[in-house]
């Protein structure tokens, strides 16, 4: 019987960790297996970045446990990890080369100036190197130049920079397990969500979590920028508890009766003693500093509001938020629309169907890509056969003949005596036979006459 493989993700984010299993089959597809996740702190996961490291680690052991509960006897060795957070950035790069014209452009070409991309001295990490375009003799702009002919290769391209602590907090996290592959979040989420005509016409994807908001922004099914704002959706919570109120139930308010756009009312709704209006009047001040700076980065792109035809994706838990999609199609005079689930994931647990989750699965389906064929991240022990059980027999012990008992002395006597009398007997017999008186017919006859 063929083995399943299984692919493991987990994904640290600013309010929780989540973990997720799925089933790779023969064919590709992919399935969502089970989903589990726990609430965390700030003091363990800052603006995406992991500060206690051991707080951090004990949740992902018990998240790692109740997942292999989903998959017993099956035991977790390996997993992927996405990388997100603040400090992630884009850097945009130009790389020439000289060749031979003719010269076939190949897959080395291309390879070559990835590693010279990676070797470039820059403020932070590397993390991957995107390319976004080409440029052959004459100015020719093509997205694949791999089967061409030029002398001369001009690379444009994106390195993905994070500060050198937010991948090595990551990797203190899971000493315990084997980090198979590190993953751009953002990356892998624009990857599995967006279409290919929305890449191409240009779009914005904006991920509205609760300490961080990531944009990222695509044209010509290449992307042009990427950046995380040290801003998200716990801003609007951390305000409405200046009146008074603590956090858990200022989130409520936030979101039960906050609104992103100003909302006329003509009586005052109070609710647990706070006013309605004072909520939203906190709740519509913070929304409209951080879509100003989300509408911003359009122009740190070099771009214009015409690029995106296709408009903005929205997605991440603050997103949710009363009347937020409205709020930044008025300000951005751009079509919003929410983002949904990779279509092409099959999703078996219910739970991983939940809006907060559409980062988590597109995470677990470009591992499912990523993964070799040979490979697993969940170690599966051989059942052993099960054999016929053997009929044990019961051999027969060999009698053994009684020993005789031991006669009296009296017994012995009372033998003799009877012997002896069987002898005397027999000769008193033997002399009775011989001296007969009995005739026989013959006899008798000659007798009478």
């Amino acid at each position: 019987m063929e083995s399943k493989q299984y692919i493991v993700t987990i994904e640290i984010c600013s309010s929780k960790i989540v973990g997720t299993v799925g089933e790779k089959s023969s064919n590709g597809s992919v399935s969502v297996i089970a989903i589990e996740s726990d609430r965390i702190s700030t003091d363990c996961v800052r603006r995406g970045f992991v500060q206690n490291v051991e707080e951090a680690k004990s949740h992902m052991i018990d998240i790692i446990k109740r997942l292999e509960a989903h998959i017993s006897p099956g035991r977790i060795t390996g997993v992927y990890v996405g990388v997100a957070g603040r400090s992630l950035h884009n850097m945009p790069v130009e790389l020439t080369l000289d060749l031979d014209p003719n010269q076939l452009i190949s897959e080395d070409v291309i390879n070559n100036i990835i590693s010279r991309c990676r070797a470039m001295s820059v403020d932070g990490e590397i993390l991957d190197v995107v390319p976004c375009s080409y440029e052959l003799e004459g100015n020719q702009e093509v997205r694949n130049p791999i089967g061409s002919y030029s002398g001369r290769i001009r690379a444009k391209m994106n390195l993905i920079v994070a500060k050198t602590t937010l991948k090595m907090n990551l990797q203190r996290v899971f000493d315990t397990v084997k980090v198979k592959g590190f993953v751009i979040t953002p990356l892998a989420v624009a990857d599995k969500i967006l279409t290919n005509d929305e890449r191409q016409l240009g779009c914005m994807l904006v991920d509205f979590g609760a300490e961080t908001t990531t944009v990222s922004i695509f044209k010509n099914d290449a992307l042009r920028y990427i950046a995380t704002l040290p801003m998200g959706s716990r801003l609007i919570t951390l305000d409405i508890t200046n009146m008074n109120i603590i956090e858990s139930k200022a989130e409520d308010l936030k979101i039960t009766v906050g609104n992103a756009l100003e909302l006329e009312m003509n009586n005052e709704p109070v609710i647990d003693g706070v006013k309605v209006t004072d909520v939203s009047n906190y709740v519509v001040a913070r929304v409209g500093e951080i879509g100003a700076n989300i509408a911003e980065q359009i122009n740190y792109a070099g771009m214009s509001v015409d690029d995106l035809a296709a408009g903005v994706t929205l997605i991440g838990g603050g997103s949710r938020l009363n009347g937020f999609s409205s709020f930044i199609e008025k300000t951005m005079k751009l079509k919003v629309a929410k983002g949904h689930h990779c279509p092409y994931v099959n999703i078996l647990t219910p739970d991983a169907e939940n809006f907060e989750y559409i980062q988590s699965v597109a995470l677990l389906a470009t591992a499912a890509e990523l993964i070799d064929h040979t490979d697993n991240c969940v170690y599966i022990p051989k059942e052993k056969p099960v054999e016929p059980p053997v009929e044990v027999r019961e051999e027969k012990k060999p009698v053994e003949p009684e020993a005789p008992k031991k006669k009296s002395i009296f017994s012995i006597l009372r033998d003799r005596l009877q012997s002896a009398g069987d002898r005397t007997a027999s000769i008193f017999k033997d002399d009775s036979d011989d001296s007969d008186d009995s005739y026989s017919d013959e006899e008798e006859k000659s007798a009478k006459y």
